[in-house]
């Protein structure tokens, strides 16, 4: 097995550390920057804050459907099953998203429109260009770990981007400055739908695909985050913050056979072994003005 992972502080954007091989200090490939795999799981936050941000329309608590679904694209038919091969009805939208259901998801990103989808994820500060195939809502989309560490900071940091940066400043041997990179913030989605999904992760870690991180943290530890898992469990991402930071562990294969890892057997156990080493803190959100 590979791996990956990249830490950063969850309000300012301030990469603290990056591993890109699973030995750390091993130079060559970087797989935090340069690997590009797709991404499962960890993209659904982006379809359900896309509804979220919609609040005359949608809340935690809008009914979805978690029904089989038949899209045609091009000709070729598309049925999404979820993990389980078991759809489960109609249900609150917080359940869809804490359990990860891929037809309630795929209903859902197809009822508000893959351009706001892909709106949303641009607004979360992913710059690459996203074709609109109804896939894209399960993940069908490959990124590098530090890509979707940019996503998950926006939302740790209330729907405020700030672009990653590990080079604060550059001083002479005197200790004169020549050069500094300001922090620069823009408004990303609406504080109060950020609000509203990060509640709903923090349920994921609670009760959903990522409890048995109650486990595996520190009591009192109060995060939020989603598991990520691709097709014949080739690629196993967890990404999640805490009070104040912001990390993604990436478990895979080079050659893309499967890892026989899920995202909750495999990234998670990384990402939670290193936020119990780093003394960070318990997330605990104001709720904007609104909610």
């Amino acid at each position: 097995l590979q791996g990956s992972l990249v830490i950063a502080s969850a309000d300012q954007g301030e990469v603290v550390a990056l591993v890109g091989d699973r030995l750390a200090r091993r130079a060559g490939f970087n797989r935090a920057l340069e690997m590009r795999r797709p991404i499962g799981s960890i993209i659904k936050p982006a379809v359900y804050l896309a509804a979220l941000s919609r609040p005359q329309e949608y809340n935690l608590l809008t009914t979805v459907y978690d029904e089989p679904i038949e899209i045609v694209v091009n000709g070729q038919h598309w049925q999404p099953e979820n993990y389980d091969k078991i759809f489960h009805g109609p249900l609150p939208l917080v359940d869809a998203l804490v359990h990860s259901y891929n037809g309630a998801t795929v209903q859902l990103g197809m009822e508000i429109g893959l351009d706001s989808v892909i709106e949303t994820i641009r607004q979360l500060g992913v710059q690459a260009t996203i074709k609109p195939y109804p896939s894209l809502l399960l993940g069908a989309l490959e990124m590098p770990p530090i890509d979707v560490l940019q996503m998950y900071q926006t939302i740790a940091a209330g729907g405020y981007r700030t672009p990653l940066r590990a080079i604060l400043a550059v001083t002479d041997q005197q200790n004169k400055t020549l050069q500094r990179y300001p922090l620069t913030v823009r408004q990303g989605p609406d504080p109060r739908a950020v609000f509203c999904l990060t509640n709903a992760l923090h349920k994921v870690t609670t009760r959903g695909t990522a409890k048995s991180l109650q486990q595996l943290l520190p009591p009192g530890l109060k995060v939020a985050g989603k598991t990520g898992t691709t097709d014949q469990l080739r690629d196993s991402w967890f990404a999640g913050f805490s009070g104040n930071h912001v990390a993604v562990a990436w478990v895979g294969r080079d050659d893309n056979r499967s890892t026989g890892l899920t995202g909750a057997t495999g990234a998670l156990g990384v990402w939670a072994a290193t936020m119990a080493d780093i003394g960070t803190t318990p997330l605990n959100p104001d709720p904007p003005p609104g909610v």
